[in-house]
């Protein structure tokens, strides 16, 4: 009996240790939690190298973002946040990342004119700077030399476009109103290529480089009833002080060129149509007033029917006493070997007695994704004289690194200085984003650039062949999306 029991009391212990062993291993899997991965980067998402005004918020917030080894962003993780130069403030110091692993924050700039710096810490983590230039005067007003940024750099333009994104192009500037002592820049937000937010907007500025919205003005000038709009140029007639503004609406198989005009840049007159011809017959139109050769000139980029893959895109003139009633479109000599031109801005220059050609371009075989900027003289715009290379390459910032878009230059009275006003984009994640970026050129050295041969197999020239088309004027666009031709209504007009 005495050995009975010993023998039950062992198996059941050696059963109670196996079960609590196992219920153990349980108890034990179901408490531990997976590692927690470690943060191993910290890095600005955007805000940085901004420019502001002493004692003043930014314009834009700073992002800072937490990921692990792998790229994965890292929500709830500590970032420790410290003005380290200039004496700025921040709300606080402490922020926990969020589900894009990423922390946000105001910045408001210190008190003294110069470099002002933001640091976010992590432990065990290489910390991230964003930057910021504090000024002493308003940005939109200050000269150049009360900047900190050298004027000769290029600078990517903070836009406040109505939508919100900032992404820009098309851009066209002019010298007008009271005094002529504002610069205004007609433009279309272009977000991920969307041509619903591509309505053209006016901007306002002293030096070129910091822009606001005229006030009293409400983005867009413009939105279309149907189709899309695009490509504004922008007029200033200083004997009526009147700004004339015309842009492109594509709808229904047809071009037409549009016209708004403004005594303040602030209350718009109604659209009047002046030209409608079948899509694609006038591209990016661009007008000069009171040159010589006519009152008005506009020349435009003739397509024909398959846009911008056509291999036969042709410049063409028309003429005008008032702006509003135009001949027929004339031929001109405007094209560059080995390269289809797109869009064109084109100035008179009183300085020189001739016009000057700012137009992008892709190569012959390409695929509508333009990759440079060429320049162009004439003195009637008719006969035009063209240099073998560039003035812009897209890489020239990474803003640009894909492609170069739509330019405008704004030349000063003696014609020995211009201001390039580049519009570009980088393409990523399937999709385009569009920026708009300025640099001051003397016009000799911009002269001597264009006039050398470019150097044989330059690593931008092969044909980035994966890069979709940038715009959706691309084959041929009718009614009915068939064939179908459409007749062109008659112009409207309007008392002047």
């Amino acid at each position: 009996m005495r050995m009975r029991r010993a023998h039950v009391g062992f198996s059941w212990l050696l059963l109670t240790l196996v079960a609590g062993c196992g219920g153990g291993e349980v108890a034990t899997t179901a408490r531990t939690p997976a590692p927690a991965p470690v943060p191993a980067a910290l890095t600005v998402v955007s805000g940085n190298d901004q420019d502001g005004t002493l004692d003043d918020p930014l314009p834009v917030e700073v992002h800072f973002r937490v990921a692990d080894s792998t790229g994965r962003p890292l929500g709830g993780v500590t970032v420790h946040l410290e003005i380290t130069e200039g004496g700025g403030t921040v709300p606080q110091s402490v922020l926990t990342t969020d589900g894009d692993g990423e922390v946000q924050t105001p910045w408001t700039l210190g008190p003294a004119p110069g470099l002002n710096r933001l640091e976010a810490r992590l432990p065990g983590s290489p910390s991230a700077v964003a930057t910021a230039n504090a000024s002493s005067c308003d940005l939109i007003n200050c000269v150049d030399d009360r900047i900190g940024d050298n004027p000769n750099d290029w600078k990517v333009l903070n836009i406040p476009t109505y939508d919100g994104s900032g992404e820009i192009t098309h851009p066209d500037v002019v010298r007008g109103g009271l005094g002529l002592r504002w610069l205004w820049m007609a433009v279309t937000p272009y977000p991920n290529s969307d041509t619903d937010k591509e309505n053209p907007s006016l901007f306002q500025s002293h030096n070129g480089r910091f822009w606001r919205i005229p006030k009293g003005l409400t983005n867009p000038v413009v939105k279309p009833a149907d189709g899309y709009l695009s490509d504004p140029d922008l007029v200033f007639d200083a004997p009526t002080k009147r700004f004339w503004m015309y842009y492109r609406h594509v709808t229904q198989g047809m071009n037409n060129i549009l016209l708004v005009r403004s005594t303040d840049g602030v209350r718009w007159d109604a659209p009047i149509q002046v030209v409608s011809v079948p899509s694609h017959q006038a591209v990016s139109p661009t007008v000069v007033h009171n040159s010589p050769a006519a009152p008005w000139i506009m020349w435009v980029a003739d397509a024909q029917a398959n846009g911008c893959t056509s291999r036969n895109i042709t410049i063409r003139r028309r003429t005008s006493q008032d702006g509003i009633n135009w001949s027929i479109p004339y031929g001109t000599d405007l094209a560059q070997p080995g390269q289809i031109v797109w869009h064109l801005d084109i100035e008179w220059v009183p300085a020189r007695s001739e016009y000057w050609a700012l137009y992008n371009t892709y190569p012959v075989g390409g695929t509508c994704a333009t990759n440079a900027v060429y320049f162009a003289r004439s003195r009637d715009g008719i006969s035009w004289t063209t240099y073998p290379s560039p003035v812009i390459r897209k890489g020239v910032l990474p803003a640009l690194r894909d492609l170069v878009y739509r330019s405008s230059m704004l030349i000063n009275d003696n014609a020995d200085s211009v201001r390039l006003f580049v519009s570009g984009a980088v393409f990523e994640n399937s999709m385009y984003a569009w920026s708009t970026a300025t640099v001051a050129r003397r016009t000799d050295e911009l002269f001597a650039d264009v006039e050398i041969p470019p150097p044989v197999n330059r690593p931008s020239d092969p044909i980035r062949r994966d890069l979709p088309p940038p715009e959706p004027d691309v084959g041929p666009v009718t009614k009915s999306g068939s064939g179908l031709s459409v007749t062109p209504p008659r112009p409207r007009r309007i008392r002047q």
